[in-house]
């Protein structure tokens, strides 16, 4: 599109990962996960003009339900549905979406593999088909005095345009401690292989700040 390659967006996203124990060892847990998202920048080509505009707002609310079980060995599994509800803001996709997904890998004392795939459909709201999936993977490795270099790469394939998304990923993090509280602080960067060709990512970055705190509300179950 024209005038494509000078556009950016800006998002910051809020998304909390609740556990809750079903047995007594702590192995089994049930997940749930919301994602509460603001877009302060969404550039939209406008057909008339043939030019771009940008939008702002709320992004539909995402959420993840899962139950996963752990072993001594490294071995991790879970499974479970995502999904999303439109909020019906000017960056809204105006669809309540859902499907399944499920997590699987090693995790280890030097490093760690792990596959994530999953897939929404449409179910109701605006008349448009929807069918993506998408495939995380994390692959790393532990460094000295809290350090990790890994890879977290979000591949997706949109089976209605039959458009495919890759990206490469770099990410470096770090744990520390403010006061008693662990928290984790990572910077990522994207370089996409492969995107929309008319108007699709070629570079993102990602901050990414991850305080450690109690299960507030699990707490108040209790």
């Amino acid at each position: 599109m024209p005038g494509a390659s000078d556009q950016s967006s800006s998002v910051t996203l809020f998304q909390p990962a609740f556990p809750f124990p079903l047995d007594g060892s702590g192995t089994t847990n049930l997940f749930i996960r919301p994602a509460i998202a603001y877009v302060w920048q969404q550039p939209v080509y406008d057909a008339g003009t043939g030019t771009f505009r940008n939008v702002s707002g709320w992004s539909d609310l995402g959420f993840d339900v899962a139950v996963g079980r752990s072993w001594d060995s490294g071995w991790t599994l879970v499974g479970g549905v995502q999904g999303t509800v439109p909020l019906h803001t000017d960056v809204s996709g105006r669809q309540f979406r859902l499907g399944p997904e499920v997590l699987g890998g090693y995790i280890g004392k030097k490093g760690f593999l792990v596959g994530f795939p999953s897939h929404q459909w449409d179910v109701s709201g605006a008349k448009y088909a929807y069918s993506v999936t998408n495939l995380e993977i994390f692959a790393g490795f532990y460094l000295p005095n809290a350090w990790t270099v890994y890879s977290d790469s979000v591949l997706s394939y949109d089976w209605v345009n039959d458009q495919s998304t890759i990206p490469v990923n770099l990410t470096v993090r770090k744990v520390t401690k403010i006061g008693n509280v662990p928290v984790s602080v990572s910077l990522a960067a994207d370089y996409f292989v492969k995107s929309n060709d008319a108007f699709g990512e070629d570079w993102r970055i990602t901050l990414n700040v991850t305080p450690v705190v109690r299960n507030f509300v699990l707490d108040w179950i209790r």
